[in-house]
């Protein structure tokens, strides 16, 4: 039975009823809401129960953000990120949810109690914690406020456990959304200490914020500090936004290979960062060996988006104007920009060709969704560069999007880590002008 001095007389006083549920005392709360100690009376054991605090709860947004919460964590089901048993709403219409009741501290009173770790104590927490974020990515879930106070160092049975709490602020990816929309580009939200510089502008976001979170977090356990303080939320944004840290290796008695994984986890731009929370793993994991961060080819299934630009003859023989060769930087350079932002990979640029990849979840119905998420890409991007102010009318644009298997070499995360038949344009990129997206699929897809 939990402790007593656990408990503190609160809005749900000890003994209250809800359903199987007896509350015993309250364990804590935050700006979302309270946390209680409830006895399942079926079974005799202990669990959370988090309850929205009446502020928020006086929001339907608010509402709905709070029972995302719960959704986002069910769809995961991963051993390190904290399980969730129940849901239901209370007498005043607040909802609740009943979750696993962990014993131990989070990792930010860790910190404040032992000071840095080593870089093989760090690795303890980070390959738990990156398995924890990997297995929400290929869920369709971004946390967005990955941070020491939300990483709780549970002990049972002797053995310490790592879990990834607070799903409050996480966004649903992957066609996982119900439909109602609680953030918008513009809004910004997160804990500003571990906000990436897309998340402090209100830019749309992917994986890659729980980068830049995760960096910020191995910064942190490596040195005892957090890269960036600022007397205010401004002043903190600025730094977020402009300046490099102090390196690792300047601070504590790392290896100078961290200062560069970290450095690159914290890259200003998403597409500079590691791609996903493994490749920061596998780099971290062999900055602290002294390997190289190589991993064995495998192969998988990937998307590729293909922009071939054909210019037709003129009476003027072949020769390139800067009129034409103004048109054709303005579509490589549109291609490009937004083909990053959408999380793919750029294996090929010429003057005249963009051949960009994206790597597929390994879950089939993911894999399907991301086919569909590409293809809208690959049309919404041929509307933008048909529809371009003064193009020039030599200027033909084939379009092409392929699904195939790829050969991912040891590096994985970077660009040239990509090889197999999904690069193989001559093959299947057809050789006469066409009008549209033209989609193939390889025979054994």
């Amino acid at each position: 039975m939990p402790q007593q001095s656990w408990y503190s007389i609160s809005e749900l006083d000890p003994g209250t009823q809800l359903g199987p549920y007896s509350v015993m005392g309250e364990l804590g709360r935050g700006g979302g809401g309270v946390l209680y100690c409830v006895e399942d009376t079926r079974s005799g054991q202990f669990a959370a129960m988090k309850v929205l605090s009446h502020e928020l709860a006086e929001k339907a947004k608010n509402v709905r953000r709070f029972l995302q919460e719960v959704r986002a964590i069910n769809l995961i089901g991963h051993p390190n990120i904290v399980e969730t048993y129940d849901v239901g709403t209370l007498p005043d219409d607040r909802p609740y949810y009943i979750m696993e009741l962990l014993d131990g501290n989070d990792l930010s009173q860790e910190l404040l109690l032992r000071g840095r770790m080593s870089p093989q104590q760090a690795l303890e927490i980070l390959e738990p914690l990156s398995a924890a974020l990997h297995a929400a990515h290929e869920a369709g879930v971004i946390h967005r406020d990955v941070k020491c106070s939300n990483i709780f160092l549970a002990e049972a049975t002797g053995k310490r456990i790592v879990k990834l709490l607070d799903f409050g602020i996480a966004k649903l990816i992957d066609g996982q959304s119900d439909g109602s929309t609680i953030t918008t580009i513009g809004r910004v939200l997160g804990t500003p200490h571990v906000m990436a510089p897309e998340q402090l502008k209100g830019f749309p976001v992917d994986r890659r914020v729980d980068v830049y979170a995760l960096g910020i977090v191995a910064y942190r356990l490596v040195t005892g500090k957090l890269p960036f303080r600022g007397n205010t939320p401004a002043a903190l944004a600025q730094l977020h936004l402009s300046a490099e840290p102090i390196a690792p290796s300047s601070l504590a008695p790392v290896p100078k290979a961290i200062d560069g994984v970290i450095a690159r986890g914290l890259a200003k731009t998403p597409e500079a960062r590691y791609e996903d929370a493994m490749a920061f793993l596998d780099a971290f994991r062999c900055a602290v060996s002294g390997e190289s961060a190589r991993r064995a080819p495998a192969m998988a299934e990937a998307i590729a988006i293909y922009l071939d630009l054909r210019i037709a003859e003129t009476d003027d023989g072949d020769e390139v104007d800067e009129e034409l060769l103004d048109d054709l930087w303005n579509i490589i350079d549109t291609s490009e920009r937004t083909l990053l932002n959408a999380g793919l990979r750029i294996a090929l640029q010429t003057e005249t060709a963009t051949l960009a990849v994206f790597l597929t979840p390994a879950s089939r119905k993911r894999a399907d969704a991301a086919m569909s998420r590409m293809r809208n890409l690959a049309w919404g991007l041929y509307e933008i560069l048909q529809n371009r102010p003064t193009p020039d009318p030599r200027v033909h644009i084939n379009m092409c999007i392929r699904r195939d298997r790829a050969l991912v070499l040891a590096t994985a995360h970077d660009p040239e880590g990509i090889a197999g038949p999904v690069l193989d344009v001559r093959v299947w990129a057809p050789r006469e002008n066409m009008h549209g997206v033209v989609e193939s699929t390889s025979s054994n897809q």
